[in-house]
């Protein structure tokens, strides 16, 4: 999913016009037009506006990057401590424990088991990949008090 796209999606669940939009974050209508279609990218600046004003943290635009190794890792080792992260098991079969010790680890055991429930409906309902990304983007977007970074 582009950062267009996920621009439009968070921008329209936001209840915003491009112009509306584009006017809190002091750029033109255009400009966010031209993100939203992959014409331009913003700049990472931007971006930090653009969250700001949306109220969700920067990760969200960059979705494509979230499925690689290095990104979940990067994740793992940034946060284990404050959503209480830790493994067990053998090098050879290693499993992610995520205990309920802290707030942030309890609100993250909450969301697991939503999409948990929506992995098994999308699954038996064989939706397609884009309605499993929407229902992401909303995700991480409603519950964006409990997974702040202090990035903003």
């Amino acid at each position: 999913m582009s950062v267009g796209s996920v621009l439009k999606q968070v921008r329209v669940m936001r209840h915003l016009t491009q112009k509306q939009l584009a006017s809190k974050v002091n750029v033109t209508e255009s400009a966010i037009r031209n993100y939203e279609l992959g014409i331009r990218q913003p700049s990472d600046q931007q971006l930090e506006s653009i969250s700001q004003v949306l109220d969700v943290s920067p990760v969200v635009f960059h979705f494509e990057k979230i499925g690689s190794a290095e990104f979940m890792t990067y994740c793992l080792m940034k946060y284990s401590n404050d959503f209480s992260i830790s493994t067990e098991g053998t090098a050879d079969s290693p499993r992610i424990v995520i205990s309920g010790k802290s707030e942030k680890g309890n609100s993250l055991l909450k969301i697991l088991a939503e999409w948990q429930n929506k992995y098994i409906e999308a699954t038996n309902a064989a939706k397609n990949h884009d309605e499993s990304e929407q229902w992401a983007i909303e995700a991480i977007s409603s519950n964006q008090a409990n997974f702040s970074d202090g990035s903003h």
